[in-house]
């Protein structure tokens, strides 16, 4: 994962929340409840570091935003990928409170990856 995007993506998402929260979620109220160091966080922000699949999963539940919210793909497509994650969940691949690990998350945005293809490929009959 690129840490740049990922980094620029927790920024946008802390600053949605507090919008629609009317609640300011600060670096370090974050930092707080994700029980790691303001600087971490920043650092995960700026792209210095990146933050692991535990992180990551936790930032996606702090701020109420789905894993693919925080991915890059050069096949980004946001609401698709939405709908396979929680198509995934329908037919209990997923379970919908599990932790996503790395290989879960890439093993899902290549079935991504695959599904595009196929539309391509119908669009071009």
């Amino acid at each position: 994962m690129d840490n740049n995007f990922v980094g620029k993506r927790i920024k946008l998402a802390r600053q949605q929340y507090s919008v629609l929260h009317n609640e300011k979620v600060t670096q370090q109220i974050l930092a707080n409840k994700l029980n790691i160091s303001r600087t971490y966080l920043a650092d995960i922000e700026s792209g210095r570091t990146n933050a692991n699949s535990t992180i990551l999963n936790k930032i996606c539940k702090a701020l109420n935003q789905p894993i693919t919210f925080f991915i890059e793909s050069k096949y980004r497509k946001e609401k698709i990928a939405d709908e396979l994650i929680n198509y995934l969940i329908e037919l209990d691949v997923i379970k919908s409170d599990e932790e996503l690990t790395e290989d879960k998350l890439e093993w899902v945005m290549e079935l991504l990856g695959k599904a595009i293809d196929m539309s391509r490929i119908k669009e071009k009959q």
